[in-house]
């Protein structure tokens, strides 16, 4: 059906995220960085139907300057980093088929002057089993155009 990027630091939380998604028969690139994010999105030529992002990634290879501007949010660098040099339209495709998968969402809406296309973004918690089956379910639906 659809091709997923996961970018997930948690190696549990990534591979039972994988395996929920391709039970819907999803193919899924993960990655566990914002560095290994951008080579598979350089990899894939960016032909994602959907991005789940955690917010919290692991900063390991990053600019320090970013790390401390994008405190405790590093997720975000990774769709700007992807978003650098593309079209406003491009920029708006990309935030708009990108869920948040973090428990750091009352953060990012604290914060969300700092982050111009907040509203486009779908949230989603990890704290319970569920809520990774209700993120699944949406991602789901969303690929098949009922979301």
């Amino acid at each position: 059906m659809g091709k997923i990027l996961l970018i997930e630091d948690d190696g549990a939380m990534r591979e039972l995220v994988k395996e929920k998604l391709c039970n819907y028969g999803h193919d899924v690139e993960m990655a566990n960085s914002c560095t290994s994010a951008m080579s598979r999105w350089i990899d894939n030529n960016g032909a994602f139907d959907c991005i789940i992002l955690d917010l919290n990634l692991n900063p390991k290879g990053l600019d320090s300057k970013d790390v401390n501007y994008y405190f405790p949010v590093h997720g975000i660098l990774v769709l700007n980093k992807i978003c650098e040099e593309k079209s406003s339209e491009e920029v708006e495709k990309i935030w708009g088929k990108t869920f948040i998968f973090s428990g750091f969402n009352d953060y990012l809406f604290k914060k969300r002057e700092e982050f111009e296309h907040y509203s486009k973004l779908k949230f989603h918690r990890k704290e319970r089993e569920t809520s990774i089956s209700d993120l699944v379910v949406k991602v789901n639906n969303f690929i098949i155009g009922k979301g």
